[in-house]
């Protein structure tokens, strides 16, 4: 094992050597100059936030949360794989990763190896991806993503696999599921990306006088910026496996539906995540949310308690009877 980890380690140490020498390699000349996108301060430093974020989220978080949760003769190795993967990923996505996962498509299934070692990823804006931060920005941003997922895997084989197996098994994963699978996603030319959406459908359209628990399967996915009595009726349309982005509470706090379409059909609630949202349009959000939001409705969202009532909470919570966030005052 001590042979294995110096190997490792070695390797490890030229991989970056290696990735340092690529990434300095001047980009191959264009056939025209193509115009230069501006770059934006905020945007660019939110984006680097975000990736830090990421990156906190996997080391010391789920280091910590995994190691927490296994025999304590195994907690070091526990932590130690949400390490590892850091290293490891970052030289494989900077080497070939990141060149599968966004270079320029091929059939929609897979980018090529245009971008093999960040050869062509600078400092300047792509405007497929990031056309008010530098390249290099998006592909961190993206990177941190490609860290933690494995990552998340490690908690369903802990304490059960030999570190020689872990690493080949993270480098094959990433390789031949996450990449590809990204840029379905999000790569330009990815033929989920390209599929779009079906339909845009207004409140005024929609007949929420009857909300049934099931109603007839419609909908494979699904993007809500309402809530509510909304929210509710497309979790009661959605198929088999049907995904629901949620991503506002404007029409109301409440949910009210049942379990049905999330056991019988497999439905899955989602968040959003904003941080490749240009600066403009979270200012905008803000401004909104500033303007548009009364203190009445915010009251209806949420209820500070202090301190020394959480245990009624707790029986609320236990009870079903909490539908707005729950705020706690530890100064009371």
């Amino acid at each position: 094992m001590k042979r294995l980890s110096l190997v490792l380690a070695t390797v490890l140490v030229l991989g970056a050597t290696a990735t340092l020498v690529m990434a300095q390699q001047p980009a191959a000349p264009a056939a025209a100059a193509a115009p230069v996108s501006k770059i934006d301060k905020g945007d660019t430093a939110w984006m680097l936030t975000s990736s830090a974020l990421v990156l906190l989220m996997t080391a010391p978080g789920l280091a910590l949360f995994y190691g927490g949760m296994v025999r304590q003769k195994n907690a070091l190795a526990t932590l130690m794989q949400s390490f590892i993967i850091m290293a490891i990923i970052s030289v494989q996505w900077v080497l070939w990763g990141y060149s599968l996962a966004f270079a320029p498509d091929h059939g929609g299934i897979i980018g090529g190896l245009d971008w093999i070692g960040l050869r062509g990823v600078g400092g300047e804006p792509f405007d497929a991806y990031s056309k008010t931060i530098p390249h290099q920005a998006f592909m961190l941003f993206q990177m941190m993503f490609a860290i933690i997922t494995p990552a998340l895997i490690t908690g369903a084989f802990a304490e059960r696999k030999k570190f020689s197996a872990f690493l080949l098994f993270t480098v094959l994963w990433a390789t031949v599921v996450y990449d590809p699978l990204a840029h379905w996603v999000w790569g330009d030319g990815g033929w989920l990306k390209k599929l779009g959406a079906k339909e845009i459908m207004p409140r005024s359209e929609l007949d929420l006088s009857k909300i049934k628990p099931l109603d007839k399967s419609t909908w494979a996915g699904a993007v809500d910026n309402l809530g509510g009595e909304v929210l509710s009726w497309i979790c009661s349309t959605m198929k088999d496996n049907g995904v629901i982005a949620s991503i506002g509470l404007a029409a109301s706090p409440s949910l009210n539906t049942t379990v049905m379409p999330f056991i019988l059909r497999g439905a899955r609630l989602l968040g959003i995540n904003s941080g490749e949202s240009s600066n403009d349009v979270r200012e905008t959000v803000w401004r909104r949310l500033a303007t548009d939001m009364k203190p009445p409705l915010l009251k209806e969202m949420a209820r500070t308690v202090a301190f020394s009532e959480l245990p009624t909470v707790f029986d609320d919570f236990i009870n079903a009877k909490v539908t707005r966030r729950v705020v706690v005052d530890l100064e009371e």
